[in-house]
């Protein structure tokens, strides 16, 4: 247990001596209060804001073998004001883009990255898309709509089949296209 605390005083002093000294854990422990720290990849992200520059490096030069969230959070936050300046009458890809958005945040803080990076890139496809895909469903609906009040009053007509096929045991089996 007593290598432990060595090697976590280490780390501590090491930082603090690089970043400023106590200062630079005022500055962590105000960034991260109220933070849901839950693994070191989170915590070096805390470390980083308040050294004002990525600590993963050095986290990782001592074996720790962290992912280096500082010099890429704009994804994430970038993809959350995507999200949130889409209008309400993209539903319901709104809502599915915000609820990947959040799956995305839940895998990052359980240290699942590339599970956060696939609903993250789920969540992106979904928000850029959304007024397509809400013109396509639309048009669709209308579509099936207008097709269906047509054949209830008559107005489409039966067509032949276009392509008929005999079978091997000599019914046939027609293709209409």
């Amino acid at each position: 247990m007593g290598v432990l605390y060595t090697a976590a005083y280490y780390v501590v002093s090491r930082l603090a001596e690089r970043f400023g000294g106590l200062p630079y854990y005022a500055r962590f422990f105000k960034l991260a209060s109220g933070a849901h720290i839950t693994n070191k990849n989170v915590l070096a992200y805390y470390l980083s804001l308040a050294a004002n520059e990525s600590v993963a490096p050095i986290l990782n030069g001592w074996g720790f073998n962290v992912e280096d969230f500082y010099l890429n959070p704009e994804s994430f936050t970038l993809v959350g004001k995507i999200i949130s300046n889409l209008s309400q009458v993209y539903q319901p890809y709104r809502f599915l883009a915000e609820q990947f958005y959040r799956l995305a945040l839940k895998s990052l803080w359980n240290n699942n990255l590339s599970r956060a990076n696939l609903y993250l890139m789920i969540a992106v496809l979904l928000a850029e898309s959304a007024p397509l895909l809400t013109v396509a469903t639309f048009a669709a609906a209308l579509l099936s709509a207008s097709l269906f009040i047509l054949e209830r009053k008559g107005l489409l007509k039966e067509r032949e089949p276009s392509v008929i096929e005999t079978i091997e045991d000599g019914s046939e089996r027609s293709f209409t296209f």
